[in-house]
């Protein structure tokens, strides 16, 4: 059986971590919040329009 949980409280972690001492090949695997894909492109297209080449150019196409 496999059971995913997404944005677990730390205090439930604590207690889902601790139904491993009852039965011993339980396995808990933790996976890191990553950003979703929207969010990075996100932070790329605002990264490239600190370029002030780029943000000139931004500027008068978002003036048309």
């Amino acid at each position: 059986m496999t059971l995913i949980l997404e944005n677990v409280d730390t205090k439930l972690l604590q207690v889902i971590e601790s139904l491993k001492g009852l039965k011993s090949d339980l396995k808990i695997t933790k996976e890191l919040e990553s950003k979703s894909d929207f969010e990075s492109v996100r932070e790329q297209l605002q990264a490239k329009l600190q370029d002030p080449e780029i943000r000139s150019v931004f500027e008068r196409l978002k003036d048309k």
